[in-house]
């Protein structure tokens, strides 16, 4: 080689260490501008004697979209020094990966929010992106409670709380939380109101959730309990007619205990108590008008007046049905008259009665029938004294032993079983009283007129003693018709039977005299004894055994 060309060389080799000598070197953070967009690159001229390339997809959003044209204006880092020859490659990418994890993990060491932007929607939560990087939120904590329609969320921007940043080798993961940054403020307002609440003032708050034991208010961080029986002075079956979420109220603080962060409110202190005097204005008797405002299986609510409701139990529906379904006699919303039974004020019940006000069974019986009449009935019920005979729905009446039957009866309940049918005749009705008296053996042929119509007195004819008393017997001479025989020197049994005399009969008063007898004395004895009456007759009490009297 001659000097002359091993001299060139020297001077290229300087010439080309002089060129080397200006290019970036790897890692440096570079400026330029865009000369030239191709379909896989973009072409920065960064001032060096060769451009600048960056990757077309480095410039593509998350929306798929390019966000890059000539001319524009972009900072990169260098990836590695280049050859002699070519171009320089650069990373748009990498320097907003280092400079958003600067701000990242600065952000989450002191624990301060950043912007993140939802992007959709994955299998267990969100793609969130936040200062160009991807960034995970967890579906539990996109809000306190889980969201149901979560595409409302998707392309917003909220406030989050990184959870978790770390590096690895297919670039880096973080963990956002929207929850915790929601828990934070709510606590901030829960201490703040806690710090200000008293017992006894007036708060305005927000409906939150309605249940069917009350209503929670949001007073501005915290919730309160507005309990069913402080909406209103009158019974409330269901909040949700007085309230709808969302509904800004005024609430009254019961009670509060700052401990387990519990505040009852009331809201029908907004009105005056309607029981205050509630006796002064309701008394047992009154007959007054009221809306059906409830219909239960035991009975109806009816309010009288705002916030004072009474309950006319099933029993007090009907005299003579076994009312089971009040909507067999009325319908919410209706206006009935109604009467009261009895007020408490302490317990805040008024008992009613709707029957009250209707007609007693008695008095349409006896508007209907009369003494006399003969109708039938069932038997209800058979005791020692006597049966009770239905003679219609809600009127019973009662049939006395002594009316039964002409002849004796001593166990009315072998001859009369309790669900018979029977024949009777009306004797007494007294409506006000609510006691219809009934008769069967006035149905019957009396057979005390038979009697008169066979016997005379100075007959002679054999009875049965059916009852021993201490002054005497009752006889029974036939049957249906009986005596009175003083006791004399002979002691008798019931059930003996003897020969007797009559001695006297009076149709008028239905009795009978009766002797025993004397064979040794003469006619005119005899005769002079049935002339004389003796020093106390008889009266229709001695003449009637026991079992008529009862």
């Amino acid at each position: 080689m001659t000097e002359e060309k091993k001299e060139e060389e020297q001077n290229y080799e300087k010439l080309l260490e002089g060129y080397r000598f200006q290019l970036p070197s790897s890692g440096e953070v570079v400026k330029g501008k865009v000369i030239e967009i191709t379909d896989k690159e973009v072409l920065v001229d960064i001032g060096a004697k060769i451009e600048g390339v960056i990757p077309l997809e480095e410039f593509r959003n998350f929306e798929g979209e390019i966000t890059v044209k000539e001319g524009d204006e972009v900072e990169a880092i260098v990836e590695k020094r280049p050859s002699s020859y070519g171009y320089i490659p650069l990373s748009k990418r990498k320097l907003e990966i280092r400079k958003a994890m600067e701000v990242l993990n600065k952000a989450f060491r002191e624990g301060q929010p950043v912007e993140g932007r939802i992007l959709k929607k994955e299998k267990k939560g969100f793609t969130v992106e936040i200062m160009g990087i991807k960034a995970f939120l967890p579906a539990s904590q996109l809000e306190i409670r889980p969201v149901k329609e979560t595409y409302k969320y998707i392309g917003k921007t909220f406030p989050m709380k990184i959870l978790d940043i770390r590096k690895h080798r297919g670039g880096v993961s973080v963990v956002v939380s929207r929850r915790v940054l929601i828990e934070e403020e709510i606590k901030k307002k829960k201490e703040e109101v806690l710090s200000r609440i008293k017992e006894g003032e007036w708060v305005k708050g927000v409906v939150k959730n309605i249940t069917d034991f009350g209503v929670f208010v949001d007073l501005g961080g915290i919730d309160g309990l507005l309990p069913t029986s402080e909406i209103s002075w009158g019974r409330v079956t269901d909040p949700r007619r007085f309230f709808k979420e969302g509904q800004e109220i005024e609430v009254l603080i019961l009670s509060f205990d700052p401990e387990k962060e519990r505040i009852t409110l009331g809201y029908k202190q907004k009105t005056p108590d309607p029981w205050e005097n509630i006796e002064e204005k309701y008394k047992p008797g009154d007959r007054v008008k009221g809306r059906v405002v409830s219909l239960t299986d035991f009975g109806a609510f009816i309010e009288l007046e705002k916030g004072v409701e009474g309950l006319v139990r099933s029993r007090e529906l009907s005299w003579t049905e076994n009312i089971k379904d009040p909507h067999q006699i009325m319908s919410e919303g209706e206006i009935v008259e109604v009467e009261v039974l009895s007020v408490n004020p302490q317990e805040r019940k008024i008992a009613l009665s709707y029957r009250r006000t209707l007609p007693t069974p008695f008095q349409i019986f006896a508007s209907t029938h009369q003494v006399g009449e003969v109708i039938k009935g069932k038997v209800k019920d058979v005791k020692d004294f006597g049966a009770f005979v239905e003679l219609e729905p809600g009127v019973e009446a009662l049939l006395r032993k002594g009316d039964y039957s002409w002849e004796a009866v001593e166990n009315l309940q072998e001859v009369l079983k309790k669900g018979d049918e029977i024949e009777v005749k009306i004797l007494e009705i007294l409506p006000e009283e609510g006691r219809v008296r009934v008769g069967r053996k006035q149905l019957l042929q009396d057979p005390f007129l038979d009697f008169v119509e066979k016997y005379r007195v100075g007959d002679e004819l054999q009875a049965r003693v059916v009852n021993v008393k201490e002054n005497g017997y009752t006889l029974e001479l036939v049957p249906g018709v009986y005596s009175f025989l003083p006791k004399g020197k002979k002691e008798l049994q019931q059930g003996d039977s003897l020969k007797v005399r009559i001695s006297a009969i009076s149709p008028e008063r239905r009795r009978v005299r009766v002797e025993i007898p004397q064979e040794e004395e003469s006619g005119k004895k005899r005769k002079k004894k049935e002339k004389q009456a003796p020093a106390k007759p008889p009266t229709l009490g001695d003449l009637l055994p026991d079992s008529l009297k009862k």
